[in-house]
């Protein structure tokens, strides 16, 4: 049995009982209490009130059906709202949010915000942290609908650029747990392209594609680096799984999104990389630049671009041939 489920069935007779009675009077003086205990934030709880506030929450996940209805909206708003920090209520509020869109899957939306929203706060402990992949798969294998909403849920709470160091790695890396979902990879991508944009690099500003490991901005360049790395770790691990399938996730993300950014230093190096490993996708890839380069309809900025991005990808790649070094000439 996972966290998530064994915490739905957490809950002690009491919180049992007085949750029971609480929704059979949903206008009386008790829900106010209970949505507020719901809303107090772990680190203003003793030890005991946390533990009581998760048997509240599991307690509620029990009572799913009738949370997930709409007459106890507000209810369902507190349980989201919830600032949970620490594995016990982080578990019971996850298993409370999963039965209750199971429940009621028009509550999918407002779960996932919960979710990224927690992954998001820098004060959440590292167990608690841990459970959150586990609640996101859950919530999607009991609503699979949800998975067309992650890349929103997650863009509306990415991160502002001058977002600690921290937060960018820890957020960039619970995203890329679900990358699969659409448009999620390309968020990622797209939040890494205004880091460096906006990093102080030792490379000359000019030097399109080039990259000193010495870095003079302690704050975008780190965070950069650091979401390089773990885009870089899930590129390896999808080209060992699927290498073709890899190359055309980053094709679609260097169109939408790359080739579209001026000033990009660092992040082309990722679609570089996938296409690299093997002599069959850097010519994909090689060729993918040229037609590019080729399209009279394109702009001339991205025209442009796509010869640099050809030149320099010849002259890097590990696979390059002749004809390769012929096209990129």
């Amino acid at each position: 049995m996972s966290a998530i489920e064994a915490a739905a069935t957490a809950s002690g007779d009491d919180e049992r009982a007085f949750v029971a009675r609480v929704l059979s009077e949903p206008r009386g003086p008790l829900y106010k209490a209970l949505v507020d205990r719901i809303r107090d934030d772990d680190a203003d709880l003793a030890p005991e009130d946390v533990a009581t506030k998760a048997r509240v929450l599991a307690a509620l996940a029990e009572r799913a059906p009738d949370v997930a209805d709409d007459q106890h909206a507000g209810l369902f708003d507190a349980v989201r709202r919830s600032p949970c920090t620490v594995r016990e209520t982080v578990a019971a509020r996850g298993a409370a949010l999963c039965a209750i869109v199971s429940n009621n899957a028009t509550h999918v939306r407002s779960a996932l915000d919960a979710i990224f929203e927690a992954a998001a706060r820098d004060d959440l402990s590292a167990d608690a942290s841990e459970l959150l992949p586990e609640t996101l798969r859950r919530l999607l294998e009991l609503c699979p609908q949800g998975g067309a909403l992650v890349a929103a849920a997650a863009r509306r709470r990415y991160p502002y650029l001058t977002a600690p160091t921290a937060r960018h790695r820890a957020y960039a890396s619970f995203c890329l747990e679900r990358a699969d979902a659409d448009g999620v990879l390309r968020l990622v991508t797209e939040k890494a392209l205004e880091l460096d944009c906006h990093a102080e690099l030792d490379a000359p500003k000019n030097e399109m594609f080039q990259l000193d490991d010495g870095a003079s901005d302690g704050g975008a360049a780190a965070a950069l680096d650091d979401v390089l790395e773990l885009c870089f770790e899930r590129t390896e691990r999808r080209l060992r799984e699927d290498g073709d399938g890899a190359l055309d996730e980053w094709l679609r993300v260097f169109d939408a999104c790359i080739l579209q950014t001026q000033g990009c230093r660092c992040v082309q190096f990722l679609p570089f990389y996938a296409a690299a490993t093997d002599p069959g996708r850097a010519a994909v890839f090689a060729r993918h630049l040229a037609l590019r380069v080729a399209d009279d309809a394109a702009p001339d900025v991205a025209r442009v671009a796509s010869v640099s991005y050809l030149s320099s990808f010849v002259c890097r790649c590990r696979a390059v041939d002749a004809a390769l070094v012929a096209l990129g000439a």
